[in-house]
């Protein structure tokens, strides 16, 4: 994604840029504020944002430092969460004969909200029947 066709016409020094990132994290964690996992992600980019606006001469050097590390956090995500499903499958197939009539009941209905799209609880199920 090309940062710079986004936030063309964005005015400002590369402190601007950490302060304007930093209040739409803000705004974002009031959103689901009892969602952990938002929060340390919020954390986490707003570090790489401070890194950034340190060494940084623009602002669309923020912009984009920004960007680079939320999609490592997205691969991270993903990764963490498909070998998660993957030993969760791995769990349950070892603890069951017969995993064809297998019923998996999660309680976990706004994973896809928490994490990058693989899901925790339903990476397992995924990982039971897909892998």
């Amino acid at each position: 994604m090309n940062i710079t066709s986004i936030l063309e016409g964005f005015i400002g020094t590369s402190n601007d840029a950490a302060s304007f990132l930093n209040r739409k994290l803000d705004y974002l964690v009031t959103s689901r504020p009892t969602i952990v996992n938002l929060s340390n992600a919020v954390t986490k980019l707003k570090g790489a944002i401070s890194n950034a606006a340190t060494t940084a001469f623009e602002a669309m050097s923020v912009f984009q430092d920004f960007l680079e590390a939320a999609e490592d956090m997205l691969r991270e995500d993903v990764a963490a969460n498909r070998a998660t499903g993957l030993y969760g499958a791995s769990f349950l197939r070892g603890h069951i004969k017969n995993s064809k009539g297998l019923s998996i009941l999660t309680h976990c209905n706004t994973g896809s909200l928490a994490i990058a799209g693989y899901g925790t609880a339903l990476g397992v199920i995924r990982s039971v029947y897909v892998e």
